[in-house]
């Protein structure tokens, strides 16, 4: 079943705003951000949610991202808000 997460995307404001919430005094691992093809905000809500586990989660296959890796994401525009809008409604 393919859920299209990114048709909910709340915009950029709401999501500089979530980031804004998970920036913290640790620093991000810079192995992250590479990974990330250097999306800081990303990296920043993916390693506060995930932690040490964060690039191990970056390249495992999700279904609430209908089976495609975070990483993966990176490569469309509307991926990237479809990896957004699922991040924004982690608990």
């Amino acid at each position: 079943m393919v859920h299209m997460l990114e048709k909910y995307y709340p915009g950029d404001d709401p999501w500089k705003k979530f980031v804004e919430i998970h920036k913290n005094d640790e620093e991000v691992p810079q192995k992250l951000v590479s990974n990330l093809n250097g999306h800081v905000d990303l990296a920043f809500v993916i390693f506060t949610k995930m932690g040490d586990q964060s690039l191990v989660w970056i390249n495992t296959q999700l279904p609430a991202l209908d089976g495609i890796t975070p990483k993966n994401c990176l490569h469309q525009f509307s991926l990237i808000k479809r990896l957004k809008t699922m991040l924004m409604r982690m608990p």
